[in-house]
């Protein structure tokens, strides 16, 4: 993926991500207030190439963070004075969440991350959001006289701001530093070389949460990091089959996804399908997702094949 490309994606994705969201308040100002969310609220954790954008129960990763994965923002309204006989809007509680998953495919390629979250409202339809997260990428692509074998423990930070109330928007960016370790192999898978560096950089993101009936959401995010010029961007929907009138202990979702990601070395193109388990009193989420990728490269014929990835979200009381 050229810088060109990776600056257009990466664009479009957070264009399409507004437009999401424009959709999901539009639908939600002629729908009543309860969604697909629970009281409690859930969360898409997934993973992200270097920030957690986690919101994700979501889901999951990519070769490269995440990432991560987004959690429901409390209930806001508008900060002016609302007509006599209507209740002014309140400002919710700050909280924090955990967020974490693994994704691996059937051609060595993997990512893992694990990290905390916080979203504190300061005024209605606002918030500040912050979070970090330790993370781990490997994959591997062939070489003109073998094979390079990457891995990358890394630590990503981010801080922004969440606009909106149920339906929301978010944008946030900071610091990340990895430790890109590169090895040579040649045709015979000895090892011939290696390459051991640090590197710190910038990583940045959007994301995107809206509920377009009381049912089933949408959800969009995209992340770039500066350190390995990786773009990860997904989009996902879900629908709620269970527990509609929240009574219950659990809640089920099923849902569908595409993932695009990738960097010079390597693009990853992924498509697939979720069942979420939601336990409500504990606001515990578990995420268990697989499909179908293709992966391309700069040399070297492509690979396809499945993958799988499960993740965990928690919103601390």
């Amino acid at each position: 993926m050229t810088s060109q490309t990776t600056h257009r994606f990466f664009f479009t994705a957070l264009s399409l991500g507004v437009a999401l969201f424009m959709l999901g308040a539009t639908a939600a100002a002629q729908a009543p207030a309860t969604s697909s969310t629970s009281p409690t609220a859930t969360t898409t954790a997934t993973a992200a190439p270097a920030t957690t954008t986690a919101t994700t129960t979501t889901e999951a990763i990519a070769v490269s963070d995440t990432t991560t994965t987004d959690t429901t923002a409390a209930a806001a309204a508008s900060s002016q004075q609302m007509p006599t006989g209507e209740p002014q809007a309140q400002v919710g509680p700050a909280y924090w969440s955990s967020i974490a998953g693994f994704e691996g495919d059937s051609h060595k390629t993997g990512y893992g991350f694990f990290g905390p979250q916080y979203v504190h409202p300061f005024k209605p339809n606002m918030a500040w959001v912050g979070g970090f997260n330790g993370n781990y990428l490997f994959y591997q692509f062939a070489n003109g006289s073998g094979t390079t074998h990457v891995s990358e423990p890394g630590l990503s930070t981010a801080m922004g701001l969440r606009f909106g109330g149920h339906n929301w928007v978010q944008v946030q960016a900071g610091p990340s530093f990895k430790r890109k370790n590169t090895e040579f192999r040649n045709a015979s898978d000895v090892k011939i070389g290696s390459d051991n560096r640090t590197q710190v950089g910038l990583s940045m993101g959007a994301s995107v949460y809206a509920d377009p009936t009381r049912h089933n959401n949408i959800h969009g995010m995209v992340d770039y990091s500066t350190t390995d010029r990786y773009v990860w961007s997904r989009l996902g929907y879900k629908e709620q089959i269970s527990n509609r009138n929240w009574q219950g202990k659990f809640t089920h979702y099923l849902g569908v996804e595409y993932i695009d990601q990738g960097n010079r070395d390597i693009h990853l193109q992924q498509v697939g399908g979720f069942i979420e388990f939601l336990h409500v009193p504990s606001s515990i989420s578990v995420m268990l997702r697989t499909g179908y990728k293709r992966s391309t490269f700069q040399l070297g014929p492509h690979k396809t094949g499945p993958w799988f990835a499960v993740s965990f979200y928690e919103r601390l009381k």
